[in-house]
This record gives C-alpha cells, structure tokens and sequence, in this order.
C-alpha cells in the first residue's frame, strides 16, 4: 500500500479524504525501511540483529492488529478502525533504535562476548513515533495525529520493556492493569512467539535471539554447554509467559478475554517443543547443535 500511495503522491502530498490512512501506511514503511537498513544491511555486520529486525516487527503489527481485532469483534465500542490502525504505526516503530554495548564476562578459563541492550532503546524508538507524527501534521498542514495519539505512542511503545524477574522469566514491568488497551494489546503482540503462533516460530526465535545475544562463537570452545542452557532459560521463559499471560488477560475487558485466549492458545504445544528440544539437545554434537541454531544458514 505504502508504494502505491508514494506512485501516486510523487510529491508527498496525501489524499485529501484519507490523510490519516496514508500517514499510517508511510509510518510503517518509514520503520521498516529504517529497521531493515540499519539491521539487515549494516556495513558493519555486528549491527544487523537476526532477532529484532523486519520480520519481527511486522509480526507485531500482523498480531497487534489481529489483537485488537479481536476485541472489536466483541465489542465495536471498545476500539476504534482508528486506534488499531494507529495501533500498527506505534508497532511499526515500537523497536526502531536497537543500542547495544558489548560486555564481556570470564568462565573459567574462556572469555564470554554477549550484546547487551542500551537502557533507553524504547524510549528513544518512541521519540522516532512521536516525531515522525509531528511531521505529519506540518505536512498535512494540520492535525493529522492529537497529542493523545502521541501520549499513545509512548506509553505503548515503553510497555514493550523487557527484564528478568528473580526467577529468571521475562517480564514487562511497565505493563499494569492501568494500562491503555492498545498498550496492552502491543505488549502481548511483543512476545506472541510463546502461545499465539505454531511452535515452530517459538524454536526459531529461540535460535535467532541466541544468535544475536552472542558474539563470541566462533571464537567460545564450550559453546555446548550455553547452547543447552540457552534452551532450558527459554523452557523456563515458556513456562514463565504463560503464567504472565494469565494475569495479563485479566487487565483486559472481561468480555473480551474469551477473545483473546482464542488467539493465544498455544503455550502448551511451545512449552512441549522446547522441553522436548532441551532434552534431544543433550545428545547432539556441537555441529548438529550448530546447525540447529541456524548459525550455517546466518553465515
């Protein structure tokens, strides 16, 4: 949609009787081509991440939209065309800054690489959202996107904060009851790969997230042994989502959760898949386990 719009509107200049739809579609191509240029096709290529680029973003805004879908369904009064199409903007760039720092921690006698986020990647891939709608108003010569919708964009964008919990499970703390619906549903969107999707999504963004957080394999001697362990934090990430799903559904309408557990229906079979692999992995060679990460296939 977005090239059509860009044929037909060489000079930029939107349709006068769907501006709104336009700068949505803009929005989105503008991240994408963004994520995908600094990501995907980094000269450098310890910048392009196998987890958090293109294909990961437009899943989420595949699944925020068929989230807040969902809850229309139920109840058309609950959300507005409009709000889940925004919805799909704010997604769009909901990982648009990707800052990393490189920290290195001993093992023994082997030295360990890992990419370690910066603080205020969310923050700062808001701020993007949030400047690319004031543009759009001063484009369209007029107002486009409100204030809410920016307050919107930045609320939603920050919810998508992860941390590990004592328990070493991955939680969304600035996530809450209080939060907004399009929030709420952006948060699940953001971890869907447990529970939403076929298990096989779940392994491959198991693989693709080893790959990324790790920079030191080629050079790591005892990578099996972090392979294994790496399967076993994502069981207890499995198990730990869909605990967290639970309380989060709740946060929602109560008539709509039926909905929405529709949708996420799968932790069972993920959960299954990951234990089942955890185990089969300890009887695996190194270069089967290699392979299996998908580090040939990256290369």
């Amino acid at each position: 949609m977005g090239g059509e719009q860009g044929e037909r509107f060489p000079d930029g200049t939107p349709p006068k009787d769907n501006a709104f739809n336009y700068y949505i579609e803009l929005g989105k191509e503008k991240a994408l081509q963004e994520i995908r240029q600094n990501f995907e096709n980094s000269p450098d290529k310890r910048k392009n991440l196998p987890y958090h680029n293109t294909a990961h973003t437009q899943q989420v805004i595949t699944d925020i939209e068929t989230i807040l879908g969902a809850i229309q369904k139920v109840d058309p009064k609950l959300i507005t065309e409009r709000k889940i199409k925004l919805g799909g903007l704010i997604a769009a760039g909901h990982d648009r800054i990707q800052d990393f720092k490189t920290v290195e921690t001993t093992d023994g006698d082997f030295t360990i690489k890992k990419r370690e986020k910066a603080a205020k990647n969310e923050e700062n891939s808001a701020v993007k959202t949030v400047e690319f709608m004031r543009e759009a108003n001063k484009k369209a010569k007029k107002k486009i996107f409100s204030k809410q919708d920016m307050r919107l964009a930045e609320e939603a964008t920050l919810v998508t904060v992860t941390d590990l919990d004592p328990e070493l499970v991955i939680v969304q703390p600035n996530l809450s009851r209080t939060s907004s619906l399009v929030a709420k549903a952006l948060a699940l969107a953001d971890l869907s790969n447990v529970g939403m999707h076929d298990p096989e999504e779940f392994m491959k963004t198991t693989f693709a997230l080893f790959r990324e957080e790790n920079l030191d394999f080629l050079d790591s001697q005892h990578l099996k042994t972090r392979m294994i362990d790496w399967l076993k934090l994502q069981a207890k990430f499995a198990e730990g989502r869909q605990e967290d799903f639970k309380k989060q559904i709740l946060w929602f309408p109560k008539k709509t959760q039926s909905a929405i557990r529709e949708l996420f229906n799968r932790f069972g079979e993920a959960q299954y898949a990951i234990d089942k692999l955890s185990e089969d992995a300890k009887g695996m060679s190194l270069e089967e386990l290699i392979g299996l990460f998908g580090y040939r296939a990256a290369s």
